[in-house]
């Protein structure tokens, strides 16, 4: 049903409101910052930590690590760092232990095959 030229909004009024909408928005996450912000002053550069060394950084805020349980899950300890650091960490170096033990030229893919299915590659292996 098409409604009549006399029951839509005009363009004028309908962009006044995005513009108090958006003001609005604005100032929420302004006020909301303020709530979570410090109402001190802001740190001056010789109240911040400084960090000469790996070590100092290290005893500034020292990570602790995961536990793997025996059944492969993940249990994640709140005071380390986050899980998908570590795991993408731990795919990365089994598919590189996986590239290195690609076979590399023909007879070694052939005997890897009989290898693993006991009888000889098919015909057309070598096009592979």
């Amino acid at each position: 049903m098409l409604l009549s030229r006399s029951s839509t909004v005009p363009a004028l009024a309908l962009l006044a409101s995005v513009v108090v909408l958006f003001i609005f928005g604005f100032l929420t996450n302004v006020f909301s910052l303020s709530m979570i912000l410090p109402r001190s002053k802001s740190m001056q550069g010789s109240d911040l930590p400084v960090c000469k060394t790996r070590d100092d950084l290290n005893m500034i805020s020292p990570l602790k690590k995961h536990t793997y349980m025996p059944d492969g899950l993940l249990e994640v300890n709140k005071d380390g760092p986050h899980p998908i650091y570590e795991l993408i960490a731990r795919a990365e170096a089994a598919w590189e232990q996986k590239l290195k033990a690609a076979s590399r030229t023909l007879p070694e893919a052939v005997s890897e095959y009989r290898r693993r299915y006991g009888r000889a590659p098919p015909p057309g292996f070598d096009l592979w």
